[in-house]
């Protein structure tokens, strides 16, 4: 081969290895880059539809027990002091403890999370107060008023904010939350 020179010799050859090297690394390096945003994209769409759903679990949770109580104001004004023991409002926080130990709790607004356990806490401490006869029935109910009407005007607002705020996101994805 008296003719070959050799490869550093031939510049159009190493300016094409060089682009091959540059095109090689460039399209890892964007590959590498959509498929992270990909799997990012995915963690976050799965933990905000988790937690859609848990803040939906929680508000019907509070809803249910607003109702409970509301149904018990109704029917104590026409009930004398003597038999309304054994007419009290049961308070299910089953959903609530759940949560307490699941990690998505973090994704509520603390004063959503304040608030429910603070109404669960007091409620349940009121009620059971009342059948141990440790307060009278106006305490008791002065409590529950008040918790009643702080979850209808501070936590059930801030709650729905917060839902809307994950299903319009969750909408840009075309995620249906039904």
């Amino acid at each position: 081969m008296p003719n070959a020179r050799p490869f550093w010799k031939q510049p159009g050859y190493i300016i094409a290895q060089i682009c091959t090297i540059f095109a090689i690394m460039a399209g890892v390096y964007w590959a590498t880059f959509t498929g992270y945003k990909s799997v990012i994209d995915f963690h976050n769409i799965k933990y905000d539809r988790a937690s859609y759903r848990l803040q939906s679990a929680l508000e019907s949770e509070l809803l249910r027990n607003i109702g409970e109580l509301e149904k018990h104001f109704d029917s104590w004004g026409a009930i004398d002091e003597t038999n309304i023991t054994g007419n009290l409002p049961s308070i299910d926080s089953s959903i609530w403890q759940s949560s307490r130990k699941n990690e998505l709790i973090f994704s509520i607004p603390t004063s959503v999370v304040l608030g429910i356990g603070e109404f669960n806490k007091y409620t349940t401490r009121a009620i059971k107060a009342h059948s141990e006869q440790t307060i009278s029935r106006e305490d008791m109910m002065s409590v529950l008023i008040t918790q009643r009407d702080k979850a209808r005007g501070e936590i059930l607002p801030t709650l729905e904010s917060s839902r809307d705020a994950l299903r319009s996101r969750l909408k840009q994805y075309n995620i249906d939350l039904n």
